[in-house]
């Protein structure tokens, strides 16, 4: 039976569903590692505060769904539906607009494209060197060999000076980990202590870190401190400034 879209039905089917296993919402919020007013707020009906709001409240009705038994898709597109507000951009502003050249612009293109093609094919038709001089030319053979610099020392190339390569390990609780890139979800799931995760994407990461002590970060060789603690969200982003990464809000 499909599941009616009111502001109570949510709200209800969490608390029945927690009631029915004996369950405190302080044990459900230790084993979820999601603040206990954000379930607390969501058995309500209402919307969590602050950064909890919007994606962030679907993303944790439905672990908190899914830690009680329930098929999490109904009670999102419902919750979705009774709490229409709409969702912060993840990255501070809509993804950029992609621009076609124009129609002048191509034309030039075209334009440049065909005169190139004619100049090659005059110098390769030079009518001052005759046949004799070309096999002449030939009999030559080789210009004599010269000595071979020796090799520069090998540098990053631009794309590893500019990408960030984004270690998470997971140490002490189980925590639920989201890492987007622009409007693309690169990574989204709940992770075991002693599990790593590896990312490389250019310049940002976007993160959400359910359990926020219980999660390590390392960008590109070094150690970040998540400014948040055990049980606690952290909502932030990894970026490269002057090549070195830095922890963003």
């Amino acid at each position: 039976m499909a599941l009616k879209a009111s502001r109570s039905s949510v709200g209800e089917r969490l608390h029945r569903a927690r009631a029915d296993r004996g369950l405190s919402l302080d044990r459900a919020a230790e084993d979820t590692k999601i603040d206990r007013s954000c379930l607390e707020a969501l058995e309500h009906d209402l919307p969590p505060r602050d950064h909890h709001r919007g994606i962030y409240a679907r993303i944790f009705l439905r672990e908190y769904a899914r830690y009680l038994g329930l098929n999490a898709k109904p009670l999102v597109e419902a919750y979705r539906i009774s709490h229409p507000a709409p969702d912060p951009p993840l990255m501070g502003g809509p993804a950029p607009i992609e621009r076609r050249p124009s129609r002048w612009l191509a034309r030039g293109l075209v334009g440049a494209s065909v005169i190139a093609l004619i100049v090659l094919t005059a110098v390769n038709l030079r009518p001052d060197i005759t046949p004799d001089q070309v096999v002449t030319e030939r009999s030559l053979g080789p210009p004599p060999a010269t000595p071979s610099a020796p090799p520069l020392p090998s540098t990053p190339s631009v794309d590893e000076a500019r990408d960030l390569r984004l270690v998470l390990r997971i140490t002490e609780a189980p925590s639920w980990v989201r890492v987007v890139q622009g409007d693309q979800v690169l990574f989204e799931d709940t992770l075991q202590p002693g599990s790593i995760r590896r990312i490389r994407a250019p310049r940002r990461l976007d993160l959400v870190l359910g359990n926020a002590g219980g999660v390590q970060l390392e960008a590109n060789g070094v150690s970040l401190d998540v400014p948040a603690g055990p049980g606690q969200v952290y909502t932030g982003a990894v970026v490269l400034r002057d090549g070195r990464p830095l922890l963003a809000s």
